[in-house]
């Protein structure tokens, strides 16, 4: 792949590299979350997460668990309303799930809505696949953030990606922090505004870990959207 630069400084964006037709991939984080241990979760038979987490610092401190509970770490947005429906949303995926996906994702290994929205806070790094026109996939990393119970990114208005969702907004996401945590989503992704508690939560994500004018990027005009998924899974396994 090509390495390339996608907008300036002001922008605050690294790109990777452009697949062969050239589909642009937006910013990858810098930073993933450290999550501290956690007890109590909804759903039937799922495991609460011991412990999830990587290092914030991600190649620095690989490994160091003197770094968990990062000051990045940021607060939930979920009502019990939204955890309540995005617990519904899991049960009906596993239920419809076919039997080598229950073969891996036992029911052990399911995390339930209360301990994913914990663990889901600040920046996720997700892999989103768009499809071409012809009916090609089309695979890339960005920066998410995971508010009201679904998964939201952004991307530039003159973007591929973007302009692929608005003909297509057939999209799958997957967040894999690390080999033993992992959520799948499918669904379609429908373009939203940056206002409210929304934009609030994007501040508070972003501004500590690219400084204050971060709010100028998110004002000079890129667009969000969120995933409406009809279908999420989680994965959680413990070691040893």
């Amino acid at each position: 792949m090509q390495l390339a630069v996608d907008g300036g400084e002001e922008r605050l964006e690294c790109a990777l590299a452009a697949v062969s037709d050239r589909t642009e991939i937006d910013r990858p984080a810098a930073l993933l979350e450290a999550a501290p241990d956690r007890h109590g979760h909804l759903g039937g038979g799922q495991r609460p997460l011991e412990r999830v987490g990587g290092d914030e610092n991600r190649g620095r401190n690989a490994g160091d668990g003197s770094h968990l509970g990062s000051i990045f770490r940021d607060r939930v947005h979920e009502t019990p309303e939204d955890i309540r429906a995005l617990q519904a949303l899991l049960d009906r995926s596993y239920a419809g799930a076919g039997s080598h996906l229950r073969s891996i994702t036992t029911p052990d290994r399911r995390v339930g809505a209360e301990d994913l929205v914990n663990e889901l806070t600040g920046m996720c790094l997700l892999v989103v696949a768009t499809v071409t026109a012809d009916c090609r996939p089309i695979a890339g990393p960005l920066d998410g953030v995971f508010y009201r119970g679904a998964f939201h990114f952004g991307t530039a208005p003159d973007s591929l990606r973007y302009r692929h969702l608005l003909g297509r907004p057939q999209v799958s996401a997957t967040h894999l922090p690390r080999e033993e945590f992992a959520v799948n989503v499918h669904g379609r992704a429908v373009p939203v505004e940056i206002e409210g508690g929304f934009r609030e939560t994007l501040l508070e994500v972003y501004v500590p870990r690219y400084g204050a004018d971060w709010e100028k990027f998110l004002d000079s005009g890129p667009v969000y959207m969120r995933i409406d998924a009809d279908r999420m899974f989680t994965f959680h396994m413990i070691n040893g």
